[in-house]
């Protein structure tokens, strides 16, 4: 089942910022994400670049990599739902990386993925953010201590 839309607080549709190192990788999501979903998209390779953005415009969907430079994903995600309490974050990771997602959970973020999880999954699980979720990707899951498994 297909949640509803979210509308961008302009009213245009959903607006997407995503932010990574890697300008291959950012146009491969953009396009995953256009060919899926009305929604306009902005990238860029810097979190510095992406807190003006966000200080600019309204946004209401924000896909940030983890190690983001020169901000870091969690903090990037922190500092947007400063400017924006509405904003939906959603972290992705390289898989080797899945650990430190979990170490993450508490940045405010809604969403963790790996960067190897399937469209089909990202695309669910953006879904799903978007209807008001939290989501973890199936790759974070197998990555969680026990211990982790129980926080909010």
């Amino acid at each position: 089942m297909v949640a509803p839309e979210r509308q961008s607080p302009t009213g245009d549709g959903l607006m997407v910022l995503l932010v990574d190192r890697h300008a291959l990788f950012l146009a491969a999501l953009s396009k995953v994400i256009a060919e899926n979903r009305e929604a306009e998209v902005e990238i860029t390779t810097s979190s510095e670049q992406a807190l003006e953005m966000l200080a600019e415009r309204p946004v209401d969907l924000i896909i940030c990599e983890l190690r983001s430079e020169p901000v870091a994903g969690p903090e990037l995600v922190t500092r947007a739902r400063q400017l924006n309490p509405t904003i939906r974050g959603v972290l992705l990771a390289d898989p080797e990386d899945a650990e430190a997602l979990v170490e993450a959970l508490s940045s405010g973020a809604v969403g963790f993925f790996t960067k190897d999880a399937s469209p089909e999954e990202f695309l669910e699980g953006i879904e799903a953010v978007l209807a008001g979720h939290f989501v973890v990707g199936r790759n974070v899951v197998r990555s969680t201590p026990d211990d982790a498994a129980s926080i909010n």
